[in-house]
């Protein structure tokens, strides 16, 4: 079976659960982000049902939904969550686009 992360991603939104299965890969797709963070030149945005099946605002970038998703999944046990980690991340490298 192949994965997809924007096809677990938008199941989740419908469902509400995942499978470990996905959830690991989700996992791994996180720390791949993670470790390649700084060459993304514009993460994708997701579309408005998925932010808002995430409860993050309208306009949310698909990383962060699968964050968001992740911590509410399967939360870390130590340090900040993934959603908290994402964010600086992503203002560390200039991704952040505050709302207008």
């Amino acid at each position: 079976m192949t994965l997809n992360f924007k096809a677990i991603i938008e199941d989740y939104c419908e469902k509400g659960t995942l499978s470990d299965e996905e959830i690991d890969f989700l996992e791994i797709e996180h720390i791949k982000t993670m470790n390649t963070i700084s060459e993304i030149l514009s993460p994708s945005i997701a579309h408005t049902n998925i932010c808002e099946g995430c409860n993050l605002e309208p306009g949310s970038y698909w990383i962060t939904c699968n964050a968001s998703i992740l911590d509410r999944l399967r939360p870390v046990r130590t340090g900040k969550p993934r959603a908290h980690k994402i964010f600086d991340a992503l203002c560390k490298y200039k991704l952040h686009k505050p709302k207008s």
